[in-house]
């Protein structure tokens, strides 16, 4: 105001109160109630319209800033504010979001859209911060809640607001695919989870991406209409491009992708699998720098009983020199043999394959035996343990070593005794150490054994079943030879280099029972002292304390430590399996 003072707020809020409570004196006075259409016109009509439709929606805008800035949270410093109403999207969002077990409106999800257009609807003061911070509309979610066109232009204005900085897309709407192409170039992270089953869907990506790092397409429909094809993307020039995901894709061009560290490759469970498998292994083939490989269901290209015995060619085999975890699931004993007829596994390698199905009398461990060359992860492999609650419910066995290790996780793996198949396996001569827990191995005389492992050094018995506390330690117990055998022949001895034996129950086993295992216990330590390979440590921890006191001087006469409650030690274990693995490596203490 030139000339004049400045009024204060405060004294301007007095004066329109003022003014307000006269002009409302000034109406209620006269008889308003009858003013209506039969009035005649005047031209004060114009001056009143500009009077409701403009003077006091922006008195009432203002009055109501002001009002609004009286608020405890806008007490708060601008900067604080800001990260409060619209914090960082690093801080809402973890890449890659894993949507798509939920329903396609984005159920539990933040809408980016929605909510910017939402907090600019406050109040003024929000709509300035939320304005003066385009970087913050980097990251978004659609789910298609309004109309087509609404909604395709409420993305493109979304996307303007970001300027010039990288974009990192989550979509759950083929609508807003047109609006996300536009701006291609700034693409760095891309996300699609929609009915995108038809290639038309994609020709809106038909110019190079040079910014994006990371894509993840995988279908959202119900899968009706089985895989899809995936046709060629951004003109076949993505140069930066480490991380893919794709999910109920049957094809695609594997030379599109050739700079890939990690790959989620995602199939259909109960597929019928007559299609070829030549688009997955070209991509394992056209990408040397893979680091992490994710291979679900596999019975898209592959039939569940697939055989073959022809001998695949030498320069045909796959050998990812930088692989350092391979993950598969949903898979059967005979797609994975056959998949490593054509992939040959470096030293380094940390290989799970878990929810193993449809085996049959194939044996678990049967592809490490009949494909032994194709390990090299698995040379040297020390430590065995097996587990029969496992991960998810699911049985485990579980193998480190000095090259990589190794976890092999099925429900089929309960119904047979999986340290019996482990031994007949190429990397039984070199396990040091084995770990039973929660074992409940039927030990029939007909049945399967504790195996002999010549390099066993250390053996730990868990939360087992009394019988199988019982069964293995009788198997580790040196039996006389019969009275006709020649003097000079000594008794076969059962993993002669075992020398620490670790049993821990912690179930409240009948006391007569376990005393029973107790008395395994010390036969096998006398008949392994006699013979000159004795245990040379004994751990024992359970609940009958008082049974197990009398025992330890009997014990120490053939040993030379034994320690009573101590706490079972976790075997190491890889905890993860890649950044981007929704699922993680299982680790021992499974709780």
């Amino acid at each position: 105001m030139t000339g004049q003072a400045q009024v204060s707020v405060d004294e301007a809020l007095l004066q329109c109160i003022s003014h307000a409570e006269s002009i409302l004196s000034i109406l209620t006075a006269t008889q308003w109630r009858l003013y209506g259409p039969r009035t005649p016109a005047t031209a004060i009509q114009e001056q009143l319209s500009r009077l409701v439709t403009e003077i006091m929606p922006s008195c009432g805008a203002i009055l109501k800033t002001i009002q609004n800035a009286k608020c405890h949270v806008h007490r708060l410093p601008v900067e604080l504010l800001a990260n409060i109403i619209y914090p960082p999207q690093h801080l809402v969002f973890k890449w890659p979001l894993s949507m798509l077990t939920s329903s396609l409106n984005g159920s539990g999800y933040v809408d980016s859209v929605e909510r910017y257009g939402l907090l600019r609807q406050v109040c003024r003061r929000w709509k300035s911060i939320v304005d003066a911070r385009p970087e913050q509309a980097i990251v978004f979610t659609a789910r298609g809640s309004r109309d087509p066109a609404t909604r395709y232009r409420s993305v493109k204005s979304f996307l303007g607001r970001s300027a010039t900085f990288p974009l990192d897309i989550v979509t759950a709407d083929s609508t807003s695919l047109g609006a996300i192409a536009a701006v291609s170039g700034r693409l760095r992270r891309l996300q699609i989870i929609c009915d995108v089953g038809l290639p038309g869907d994609f020709l809106f990506f038909d110019k190079p991406v040079p910014l994006l790092e990371c894509l993840d397409i995988r279908p959202g429909h119900n899968y009706d209409d089985g895989p899809s094809i995936l046709p060629e993307l951004f003109s076949l020039q993505a140069p930066r491009l480490y991380r893919l995901k794709l999910g109920c894709f049957l094809e695609w061009q594997p030379a599109q992708f050739s700079t890939l560290t990690h790959l989620h490759v995602e199939g259909l469970l109960g597929d019928e699998g007559n299609n070829s498998i030549s688009p997955l292994l070209g991509l394992l083939r056209h990408n040397p720098a893979l680091q992490v490989v994710n291979l679900i269901a596999l019975d898209t290209w592959l039939d569940q009983l697939v055989e073959t015995h022809e001998p695949v060619p030498r320069d045909e085999v796959i050998y990812p020199t930088q692989l350092r975890h391979l993950y598969l699931s949903d898979c059967t004993v005979h797609q994975v043999q056959y998949l490593f007829r054509h992939l040959h596994l470096p030293p380094g390698v940390s290989l799970a394959i878990v929810e193993l199905r449809g085996a049959g009398e194939a044996d678990v461990f049967e592809m490490f035996t009949a494909r032994g060359d194709s390990f090299e992860n698995l040379q040297g492999l020390h430590s065995l343990a097996t587990s029969a609650i496992g991960f998810n419910g699911c049985p485990l066995s579980i193998g480190t070593g000095p090259c990589g290790s190794l976890l092999v996780g099925s429900h089929e793996l309960a119904e047979e005794n999986a340290i019996s198949s482990a031994a007949s396996s190429p990397f039984s001569g070199t396990i040091r150490e084995v770990w039973l827990d929660h074992e409940e191995y039927d030990f029939r005389e007909d049945g399967p054994t504790f195996p002999d492992f010549p390099a066993l050094e250390k053996l730990v018995l868990s939360n087992c079943h009394i019988y199988v506390f019982q069964e293995i330690l009788r198997h580790l117990t040196i039996e006389p030879l019969a009275g006709g055998s020649e003097p000079s022949a000594h008794p076969p001895i059962r993993c002669r280099n075992l020398r620490t034996i670790f049993i821990s129950d912690e179930a409240d086993s009948d006391t007569s029972q376990f005393k029973a295992v107790l008395y395994h216990l010390l036969a096998m330590v006398e008949s392994r002292h006699a013979y000159g390979c004795p245990i040379r440590h004994i751990r024992l921890h359970c609940l009958h304390q008082d049974i197990v006191k009398p025992m330890i001087k009997i014990l120490q006469q053939y040993v030379d430590t034994v320690e009573v409650d101590v706490e079972v030690l976790l075997m190491e274990i890889p905890v993860n399996l890649g950044e981007d693995s929704a699922i993680p490596w299982p680790r021992w203490n499974f709780e």
